[in-house]
Order: C-alpha cells, then structure tokens, then sequence
C-alpha cells in the first residue's frame, strides 16, 4: 500500500473503532497523514481478515495441547445481535463473554446488611457472524486461552435458546445452567399482562373514571409482578409457575382465548427450563443470575461500531471487523497486531518467491533473475556457436538511429499537413 508499519497500525485502529470517515479524519487531524477513506477500510479489513485466517483452532484440534488453568468459578454467557447488511437482510452476530466470577458487599444505603452481590471482572469477548455449528470451533481458541475446560465451576449464564445450550455442551458439558433472571420475569410478566386486562375491577373502583381505574389497575399489576420476581428470586419458581396456572384457570373459564394462548406460551417456556431458575440456592452459592455481561458486550463489541445509523455491511467483510473489535476490546491489541503483522510479512515473502519464477513454455519453471553471461571463450569451448557481437555493425555512413520516443524523420507525424503547390 506504500504506508509506514506505524501508519498502518493508526489506520486499522481508528478503523476498529469509529467508522472509516471519521478515521480518516482523525488521521489528518493529529497525525498529517492525508489517506483515503478507501485506504483506511482496505488496511483495517486485510488486518481483521489476516486475525480470522489465524490457525490457532486448527492447531487445538489436531495438536490437543494442555488446557491452562481456569478460575475457580468461571461465567460463561452467549448472546445474538443483529445487524444490517447491504442486502437489506438482518444477521445475528453471536458473542460469547468470559469472566471471573467474584463477590463485593452492597452499600448498607442500597440493600439490606449482609446481603452480597455477584460481580465478574477479567472479561473478555469473542464474535463472529455465523452459524451456530462453525461458532462453537470457531470460539474454541478463546475458551482454551480462558482455560475453561480446567475452570472449577462454570456458570453458563443465557437465556434459553437452543444454540446456546449446545454451544455449552460443546465446550463445558457440566457446566450450570442459569436462565437469565431478567428473561425469566419478562415470560412472567407476559402472561400476568394478558390476564390482568382482563381480570374483573374490584367494587371501590369501578365508580372511577376510566382512566383512574386503569392506573389502578396497572399499579395492582406492579405490585403483583413485584411479588412474583421476589418469590422467583429468593423462593420457590414452582410458586410462580402455580400463579400463572392460576391466571391461565380463571382466563379459560371467563373465555379469553387470548390471554390463554400467552399464558401457554408464557408457562410451556418456563416449565422446560425449571431447573435453571433455582436463583435462591444460585445467589446462596455466589453464582450470578443474569447475562448483563454477554448484552453489555453485544454493545461493546457489535453494536457502537457496527450498528450505527445507515450502516450496511458486506458479509464478507463483518468477521474481519469483528475479528479487530475482539483484539481491541479484549485489550489484546500490542500481541494481535504484533501476529498480523508476522503474518502479511510471511504472505509478502511467498509473494515475492512466487513472481521470482515463470513457466516456461515446457511447463518448467524458470528463474526470473538475469542470466549469467558467458564470455566467447567459454561458449567456444563448450560446442555453442558464438553470439553475435553487441556492438552495431552498420557503416558508419548510415544514419544513425532515432532516440527513444522520438519518431523518424519520415514519419508520418513529421510530414506537414498542408502540401505546398509549386509556382
């Protein structure tokens, strides 16, 4: 490209971080350098396309190296977002977020004296836009790097999307599965909503305007999915599960098909992942209940660069964005772009050895490099007839020849346009 290493570098870590436009800018403004856009998105996608091609799960496959060591407990959550591309079509970027799972004390102004809450530090991201099957090997160099397979307890923090259980089972079979507490109440909540519309106004409020009674009604419906969230949290889910039962009962007796259909749906979901929802034995053993971490780095890592307004991507240039938003937001960036750089010094290397030969007409490849002349003496002796001699043999009375990219005197660009007519 005709760019200093240094250049390059400040090239594809703006492009990593802001759109190529306002890279550009950025490189103008307090570096000098005059670049274009085109030049910016060129540098940033060859290094994000170089991180991809890296062979690092291949040598995890065939090599099966020693697993490091892992935390004592380690999170583990997956997540989707979605993103545009220049068809028009939305694709799911899927992220998988590691971390150390510690805990820290609330302040006593915030909750209750002795009450903990769940943190995780050290994290880190890995992205990519493909499908659920070529993720999981795909991710497999930041699970090992992250020494999940050692890690004393694994707690697989989602919501419950089928993906993502395999995507857990692939790479930590017994780890603990956790539904995330936020996703659960949102199911809660559904199914409440719909049979609350319904429900009969109690007598002191039926006097009401209309809109007075709806606030009172969605204040009961508050105070009601408050009470709910308490219990899921710290109690029983099957309590939960028998409310919602209740509401479903009373929907179909009073003919609200509706609100029966939601609540179904609403039940069918949390029955099938009860056992993810034992949160009040989770907090009692310091596991986290919710997936904060894995939707944080869905904003982290996808969508402040990649979902910003009118952004339209090409497929097969998001993987290398993504590849670089990894290296910059897992701070990894010093050791990353030191590889990419090894790497195109390498492709540079076979690229240069490659033009070095050329087929020759029987199909043997033939150096390119200038051929050692041999002196007359030499030919002589080994049977080949002597070269002609390189100095001109022509009289000196002949005319002597036109310099390069000058015509001859009886070129036709010499003869004049116009032919004179004799007197």
């Amino acid at each position: 490209m005709g760019f200093t290493p240094k250049v390059e570098e400040g090239m594809a870590r703006l492009g990593t971080w802001m759109p190529f436009r306002a890279a550009q800018r950025e490189l103008a403004s307090f570096l000098g350098v005059e670049v274009a856009e085109a030049s910016v998105r060129q540098i940033t996608e060859q290094a994000g396309a170089a991180q991809v091609q890296a062979a690092e799960v291949e040598t995890l496959l065939s090599e099966r190296p020693e697993s490091p060591a892992g935390p004592e407990v380690q999170l583990m959550s997956l997540d989707g977002a979605l993103i545009q591309l220049v068809t028009g079509e939305w694709k799911e970027v899927k992220t998988l977020a590691l971390g150390i799972v510690s805990e820290a004390k609330h302040k006593k102004k915030k909750k209750p004296e002795g009450e903990m809450q769940v943190q995780t530090r050290a994290l880190s991201y890995f992205s990519r836009m493909s499908e659920a099957q070529t993720f999981q090997q795909e991710s497999l160099g930041e699970v090992y790097r992250r020494g999940v397979e050692k890690a004393g307890i694994v707690c697989a923090v989602s919501d419950g999307a089928d993906w993502i259980q395999k995507g857990v089972d692939y790479h930590r079979k017994d780890a603990i599965r956790i539904l995330d507490f936020a996703h659960a109440m949102e199911y809660v909540s559904q199914g409440g909503q719909a049979a609350q519309e319904h429900l009969p106004l109690p007598h002191e409020d039926q006097v009401l305007s209309g809109q007075e009674a709806a606030k009172r009604q969605q204040k009961r419906f508050e105070q009601w999915l408050q009470e709910q969230g308490h219990e899921l949290k710290t109690g029983d889910p099957a309590q939960v599960l028998a409310e919602l039962e209740r509401l479903r009962s009373l929907m179909q007796q009073t003919g609200h098909l509706g609100a029966v259909e939601t609540l179904d749906k609403s039940l069918h979901y949390l029955r099938e992942r009860q056992e993810m929802m034992r949160y009040a034995s989770f907090r009692a053993q310091g596991y986290p209940i919710g997936s904060g971490s894995v939707e944080s780095a869905n904003k982290l890592v996808v969508q402040s660069r990649m979902k910003q307004a009118g952004m339209r991507w090409e497929p097969s240039h998001v993987n290398a964005i993504l590849a670089m938003r990894n290296l910059a937001c897992n701070d990894r960036w010093t050791e990353g772009w030191a590889a990419i750089g090894g790497m195109w010094h390498k492709q540079q290397a076979a690229a240069r050895a490659q033009r070095a030969v050329r087929p020759s007409a029987s199909g043997e490849r033939v150096s390119r490099a200038a051929p050692t002349l041999l002196s007359p003496p030499e030919l002589a002796s080994s049977g080949e007839p002597a070269p002609l001699p390189l100095t001109s043999t022509k009289p000196s009375s002949a005319p002597s020849e036109p310099r390069p990219g000058r015509p001859v005197p009886t070129h036709p660009w010499r003869r004049p346009f116009i032919r004179r007519r004799s007197a």
